[in-house]
């Protein structure tokens, strides 16, 4: 991977999409993939409700920290009033409570949670619905 790529100019592609489990996935960038988890499950992705989203990657990847600025991306996505800092310490905290904790921003709806499953690591996003 050259120096000045990010990761970010490698976005999802119906090319490298699946549906299993109930749920999306779409291929990202070599290893790193994102999943999204409805709601309700209907088939119909665009009309689904997303629940849960993550970022999933080989716990051993070499393209470990893209696969965070692909999460950082997704949390900027569900949260733009976040900034760069509020960012990262979501991040951190989530990495030095891993498997144990879910992060909850009450006032916004949403959880944040990395956790290792099969050898993968997943950074994920749940919203919270009342």
């Amino acid at each position: 991977m050259a120096e000045e790529e990010s990761g970010m100019e490698y976005p999802a592609s119906d090319d490298f999409f699946t549906i299993s489990d109930e749920k999306y996935y779409y291929g990202m960038y070599e290893d790193i993939a994102y999943m999204k988890m409805p709601v309700d499950f209907t088939s119909e992705m665009d009309k689904d409700i997303a629940e849960t989203c993550a970022i999933y990657f080989p716990e051993n990847s070499e393209n470990r920290e893209m696969g965070k600025q692909y999460f950082a991306s997704l949390i900027k996505a569900n949260a733009p009033e976040y900034t760069n800092e509020d960012i990262e310490e979501i991040i951190q905290t989530a990495e030095e409570k891993q498997d144990d904790m879910n992060i909850v921003d009450g006032e916004k709806s949403l959880s944040f949670m990395t956790f290792l499953s099969d050898d993968y690591r997943y950074y994920t996003i749940t919203r919270i619905y009342e």
